[in-house]
């Protein structure tokens, strides 16, 4: 029972109804939340809409929480009589508005609600004598605090008895101050605050609705000591799940269409699956380079350039590229140009771009020991997640195969081919921003990654630990003594190691420069 959850100071969650199907209602009733918020107050739902919604719900064994139009009085009876669990006022402002409010959910001698209950007693099969005498404690009375005026008011509003919760509405708040929909600003959270501080004082309930379902929204909100805390609604799952599809689609059926649809990310709307960056890119053809997010006509920023030759004399140049914020960030995606003539003109080959906040950087060309033109880059997800990946495909017939992820970290200079034919990446993580996502062996060393197969796959064989690295950008060669010889950057110089062992141990670093 959602009383007793309150008046034991238990945490709850739920989420809310705007659209009018049952259907929907129903499968909100059987997610498992502590109640549903259904409300009336902003959407076009019906009161035949609403009753029926109720009895799904809880023919789930879910509470029933309605949000009514504020000071509706017709509303606010209809709806108690329905059999809900808790009833919402928004927008309260005043102890005497409070009060008014209450009182119409509370029978007599106490209140001044009138009687008429319908599903609410199972339309009389139900003991109407038993409902009367626990109706004015069984039903849970909440009222928002989304204006300054409550936030001033709340010292007299907490006196009255018959209220068990008080719910904030953080975008109403921001906008009672002229600062709509900036809820994280200092303004607003000191409002929230001071209320909470309060509220704490007189042992009361204290709830937040919010829209947003990101994992870093919610855990900011309850990192304020919220009690109840509602999140999501039923038009944006339903908006974010086919957006996600539309997404999973086009990246798999049709990759061709990114730039119809491309999102620019920024700190506020990053995508909120951590993993996306292990999601392959998609590889598109000249076709989309004229586009506005890759044409160089609105391109504001380029990057990390990388060159090399095909054994038909052919050039090839990569670089990352943003047409969005004009620097290193999610937005950013990697170009292939072309050219026959030895470099005298250019042409557009391949744009590569991921749907997510993912940056891609460190785009490599590199040819093999049998003139097979590979890219190599490194993603992450929004800058850098403390993991990376290093990603790589290879150009075969004219076409390139499917995206492969080779390991965690950064390649950031080409692979060499050794003496016996295999292959070895320099790759590293950059130390300074440690987390746990990596399963790097050897976190922050600049280490090299190996192939005796050509590349079809790589193993992790050692590193050197440069103390002072900061972006290792490591490079190897190796030297006619077979042994390797690496350099890495460090924050005010350059430095070497050496391994004699095919990269298992490497000497401890020394300045070269």
């Amino acid at each position: 029972m959602l009383k007793n959850k309150i008046k034991n100071m238990q945490k709850t969650i739920g989420m809310h109804i705007n659209l009018n199907d049952v259907a929907i209602a129903k499968i909100a009733g059987l997610a498992g939340y502590d109640f549903i918020w259904i409300d009336l107050e902003h959407s076009n739902l019906s009161l035949e809409n609403l009753l029926a919604d109720i009895i799904a719900i809880k023919s789930c064994g879910t509470s029933v929480i309605v949000r009514v139009p504020a000071d509706d009085l017709t509303y606010t009876k209809k709806v108690i009589e329905m059999g809900v669990d808790g009833i919402i006022f928004p927008m309260v402002r005043t102890a005497k508005q409070a009060a008014a409010l209450i009182d119409n959910t509370v029978y007599p001698p106490y209140g001044t609600r009138g009687f008429g209950p319908m599903n609410a007693v199972g339309y009389g099969f139900d003991d109407v004598s038993k409902y009367i005498s626990h109706e004015n404690d069984s039903l849970c009375r909440f009222i928002q605090i989304e204006h300054i005026d409550a936030v001033n008011n709340l010292e007299e509003i907490v006196q009255n008895e018959y209220i068990d919760g008080y719910i904030f509405g953080p975008n109403d708040l921001s906008g009672s101050i002229g600062q709509l929909g900036k809820v994280f600003d200092t303004d607003t959270t000191k409002l929230i605050n001071k209320s909470i501080e309060i509220l704490r004082k007189h042992n009361k309930y204290i709830g937040l609705s919010t829209g947003d379902i990101s994992e870093k929204t919610l855990s900011y909100w309850h990192s304020f000591d919220i009690d109840m805390l509602s999140a999501g609604a039923d038009f944006g799952f339903l908006q974010q799940t086919a957006l996600n599809n539309r997404r999973t689609l086009e990246r798999i059926h049709k990759p061709e269409s990114i730039h119809l649809n491309k999102t620019y990310y920024t700190k506020d709307n990053l995508t909120e699956d951590i993993n996306c960056s292990l999601k392959a890119p998609s590889i598109l053809d000249k076709s989309v380079y004229d586009s506005e997010c890759y044409s160089p006509k609105y391109r504001k920023w380029q990057s990390a350039p990388s060159i090399c030759i095909t054994s038909d004399k052919t050039l090839y140049c990569a670089f990352s590229g943003d047409n969005f914020g004009g620097d290193e960030q999610p937005n950013n995606y990697n170009v292939i140009l072309k050219s026959c003539d030895g470099g005298e003109s250019w042409s557009p080959f391949t744009v590569i771009d991921h749907y997510d906040s993912v940056r891609l950087h460190e785009p490599i060309l590199w040819t093999d020991e049998k003139g097979t033109l590979w890219h190599f880059w490194a993603q992450s997800y929004n800058w850098w997640d403390g993991r990376g990946g290093v990603w790589a495909i290879k150009l075969v017939d004219g076409k390139w195969s499917e995206p492969k992820r080779l390991c965690d970290g950064v390649l950031a200079t080409p692979p060499v081919t050794l003496s016996d034919g295999s292959i070895m990446l320099p790759v590293s993580i950059w130390k300074n921003w440690r987390n746990t996502l990596h399963s790097y062996p050897n976190y922050g060393n600049a280490g090299v990654y190996i192939s005796r197969n050509g590349g079809e796959s790589f193993e992790y064989v050692g590193g050197a630990d440069a103390p002072d690295s900061i972006f290792d950008e490591n490079a190897i060669v190796q030297r006619n003594d077979g042994s390797l010889f690496m350099i890495i950057r460090c924050k005010k110089r350059i430095a070497f190691s050496v391994s004699y062992d095919l990269g298992k141990s490497w000497s401890e670093p020394e300045t070269l420069m």
